[in-house]
């Protein structure tokens, strides 16, 4: 895959319609397991990634941190890089201020 080009992560589409908790003993739609099935060979692909959120509830901090947090934390990107490349989207004006949660969790991470 070229690093130019977005790869797209619709959470509801990839089975994650009520993400929240940090690790796998939390279920089956933790931080953990969406950073071990999609996110980091996303990232690892080059480009950016898009996160969308419509359709789920959205998700938690723990969530967040545990996928996004976890891979600056590794090394794995930079919290630039993280912060560059990694986008959190939705339509749902009531996930709205979700986006902002994401990047503070980037920027502590």
């Amino acid at each position: 895959m070229n690093g130019n080009e977005r790869q797209h992560l619709q959470l509801a589409k990839i089975g994650f319609d009520t993400p929240g908790g940090r690790t796998r003993e939390y279920g089956p739609q933790s931080g953990e397991l969406f950073r071990m099935k999609w996110l980091r060979k996303a990232v690892e692909q080059g480009g950016e990634v898009v996160i969308n959120l419509d359709g789920s509830t959205g998700g938690t901090s723990s969530f967040y941190d545990e996928s996004i947090g976890w891979l600056i934390r590794a090394g794995v990107l930079s919290r630039a890089e993280a912060l560059q490349r990694i986008h959190v989207v939705t339509n749902d004006e009531d996930l709205k201020y979700i986006p902002g949660l994401v990047k503070m969790v980037m920027e502590k991470a």
